[in-house]
């Protein structure tokens, strides 16, 4: 869908639990035909950072996978995040 539709599309790490974010990205990116807006960016918060920053005027930004959770499971542990609280703190707003 984000192939089809989007202009620009940021691969990141969502819960890879124990499968390796590299191979989940490279799959995803290989799925996706016509690359050239695509970018990699395995670290969830730079890849929301960096989309925020080349966010033009008149383009909306969907941030997609981990919905209202307010944590990654990376291997068996659960990292407190929340996109929420990510984009809040780029933008320096409260809640």
């Amino acid at each position: 869908v984000a192939a089809r539709f989007c202009s620009k599309i940021y691969i990141t790490s969502d819960n890879p639990r124990s499968e390796d974010p590299k191979e989940i990205a490279k799959d995803i990116y290989e799925g996706i035909g016509d690359t050239k807006q695509t970018t990699i960016i395995l670290d969830r918060k730079e890849a929301i950072k960096e989309a925020m920053k080349n966010l033009q005027k008149g383009e909306i930004l969907l941030i997609l996978g981990k919905g209202d959770e307010e944590y990654q499971e990376i291997g068996d542990k659960k990292i407190p995040f929340d996109d929420r609280e990510v984009v809040r703190e780029i933008l320096q707003i409260g809640n």
